[in-house]
């Protein structure tokens, strides 16, 4: 009984081994340790967006193109629909929401200046 257990898990592991795999793996980019820690990936799986710092100021890099620098970037959200970026941006200590790469207009959430992302009070139409 013990010998039949084994040669099946040997068959199994030869079986598991001879796979023929039709898809491969393409690295699109290095994997920095920089987009490591803020990147966000689309739920389609499709678009990512990553926090790319600078001089002292931050950019989201979103599907390979950089978009407009602040003094600080928070809270990178793709919808669930995967088609809008959203995320805060700080330019000398006032928060502003950025839509789809278009600043709207935001409103302090009452929390100490530049540490809290805002509270958006206007989305698109």
């Amino acid at each position: 009984m013990a010998l039949t257990i084994g040669l099946l898990l040997v068959a199994a592991g030869a079986a598991a081994a001879q796979v023929d795999r039709r898809h491969t793996e393409t690295l699109l980019a290095p994997w920095t340790a920089e987009l490591g820690e803020s990147a966000v990936i689309s739920p389609d799986g499709r678009r990512i967006a990553y926090v790319k710092a600078s001089a002292g100021r931050q950019a989201v890099v979103l599907d390979g193109h950089a978009q407009p620098a602040y003094d600080r970037v928070a809270a990178l959200t793709f919808s669930l629909n995967s088609k809008w970026l959203v995320y805060a941006a700080s330019s000398a200590g006032q928060w502003q929401m950025i839509v789809n790469s278009v600043e709207r207009r935001a409103v302090s959430p009452g929390r100490a200046a530049g540490v809290q992302p805002p509270i958006i009070d206007a989305w698109p139409t």
